[in-house]
């Protein structure tokens, strides 16, 4: 799903989060040749999960066993922030992208 959201127009970044099971996963792409995606999404994740990747991919994953939807909730919040804030994307509402 990442790489198609890139293919937006203007589009350099692009995260998805997902849950499958007992597990919270992320993948990341960017357009940007000289940027680390793999050192971005460990500083993201922290230690509360796994993340690895190299230069314009990288993925990870946080084990979710034993939380509760509403801590899943917050923990998909809290690293939506952590990325647009690592981004420098200001607050504000998002962008549709279907009607």
């Amino acid at each position: 799903m990442a790489d198609l959201l890139l293919r937006l127009e203007d589009a350099r970044w692009a995260v998805c989060l997902g849950t499958y099971g007992d597990d919270l996963f992320l993948s990341l792409r960017t357009s940007e040749a000289d940027a680390n995606a793999g050192a971005f999404i460990r500083r993201t994740v922290g230690r509360i999960g796994a993340a690895g990747g190299h230069g314009m991919m990288a993925g990870g994953r946080i084990p979710l066993k034993d939380r509760e939807a509403k801590a899943v909730a917050r923990l998909e919040e809290r690293l939506i922030g952590r990325f647009l804030r690592a981004l420098k994307v200001p607050p504000g509402p998002g962008v549709r992208l279907v009607p």
